[in-house]
């Protein structure tokens, strides 16, 4: 899985198109997890703005709808090692 936003240093700032981006790769991974990062005053997060917070909504609801699909490919990897 990933950390949704990752881990960003003092010199590199998080914005919100590259949380956004993250996200909707993260959204079609098993695990869908946001990470507020080393620091959160100084990076977007899912919760800044409307925006963030309507795409991060719409999101969660593709991964929940895959669940089941998911399910079924985690089981055949595990039946087939």
């Amino acid at each position: 899985h990933t950390d949704i936003g990752g881990y960003f240093g003092r010199t590199i700032g998080r914005t919100r198109e590259v949380l956004l981006r993250w996200c909707e790769m993260a959204t079609f991974n098993i695990v869908m997890r946001t990470h507020e990062g080393n620091r959160p005053d100084s990076n977007a997060q899912f919760d800044n703005d409307e925006i963030c917070l309507a795409f991060f909504a719409r999101m969660s609801r593709i991964h929940a709808h895959l669940k089941p699909y998911s399910r079924q490919v985690v089981q055949k990897a595990y039946e087939q090692n």
